[in-house]
């Protein structure tokens, strides 16, 4: 896959990048204090962890250029505002303890797909500028569920 190639030093160049925040990245994979994933057994997400998530995109992963995201209290409300959407949390709370290594993550690309159009969608998703958020996306994603989803940009 072309996304692979020379992944050495793509990582490298990413990582020596001078202005990254890595302890934003750092918190939102130490927070989850063993677990799987930021979303408790009923789909629930904590303010607390949406923070964390909101800080690593705009430090760690630079994700507000142009001010794609807008302040962090309206990023904030947006993605709780998603996350506590019903369906929302259905799916999170059925994903929650799922690892990239599951035998069985086929039965549950349907809702992958649901939950990263929710976040891109340009209408209803989290940027700012009525853009598609795709690249924020599979962020999002990740820092939810670290062991799960790949960030893809």
């Amino acid at each position: 896959m072309r996304i692979l190639e020379n992944a050495a030093d793509k990582i490298r160049e990413f990582n020596n990048y001078p202005d990254r925040l890595r302890e934003s990245y750092h918190n939102v994979l130490t927070e989850r204090r063993g677990r799987k994933s930021f979303v408790s057994e009923n789909g629930d997400t904590s303010d607390r962890h949406l923070y964390l998530i909101d800080r690593a995109l705009r430090s760690y992963f630079m994700m507000n250029r142009g001010n794609r995201m807008g302040g962090s209290e309206s990023f904030v409300s947006k993605l709780g505002n998603i996350l506590r959407d019903n369906e929302t949390k259905n799916i999170l709370a059925q994903i929650r303890d799922l690892t990239i290594t599951a035998h069985n993550l086929q039965e549950y690309k349907l809702n992958s797909e649901n939950l990263y159009e929710s976040f891109s969608n340009p209408e209803h998703g989290l940027s700012a500028d009525g853009t598609y958020f795709c690249v924020g996306a599979t962020k999002v994603l990740h820092c939810l569920f670290p062991e799960l989803f790949v960030m893809l940009d």
